[in-house]
Order: C-alpha cells, then structure tokens, then sequence
C-alpha cells in the first residue's frame, strides 16, 4: 500500500499504534500487541472496532471510519515508526 502512515495516539499523546489508507482498505497496526491483539492490549483493540462499528452504523466507508478513529485520537501523521512490538491488522 502506497498510502500516508498515521499516529494514532489516546488522550496522553501515548502511541497506540499506526494507520494507513488507501481506496476501501484500512491497515491497521496496534503496537506492543502479538498476534492476539484483544489479549495483549484489549482496550486499544475495543477501541479501535468501536469507532469502525459505530462509522459503518452512519454508512461511512472504511476508510473514513480509520480517519475518524485517528482523529479521535488526536493522530498526526510522522515518518515509519521504529522497531517494536506490533500485530497488523487489516480490514477491507
């Protein structure tokens, strides 16, 4: 994907992890999450289907839902993060 890459930060400015969009695909990646992300950081992971529940609810697209949840927390886009625990997730 050939897409700008996304900070997703809470409240605190804490790095929840990164977002990338292109056409209807959203790429999400939760940091300091393996491969079970509801596991290893339940409160990000809730989050996260939350806000993309609640946009598909409103009849946004995907890719608007990734950008509200960025927004929502306050997400600035940066340059590619530095190594560190991470679990991709995709939505299409």
């Amino acid at each position: 994907m050939n897409a700008e890459r996304k900070i997703w930060r809470d409240d605190d400015g804490k790095t929840l992890g990164y977002i990338k969009n292109h056409r209807t695909l959203t790429h999400v990646v939760i940091r300091n999450a393996g491969h079970m992300v509801p596991h290893d950081r339940p409160e990000v992971s809730q989050a996260m289907l939350e806000t993309w529940v609640e946009s598909t609810r409103k009849g946004d697209d995907r890719m608007a839902a990734a950008a509200a949840a960025a927004a929502a927390q306050g997400a600035r886009a940066l340059a590619m993060p530095t190594a560190g625990g991470a679990a991709d997730v995709a939505a299409s």
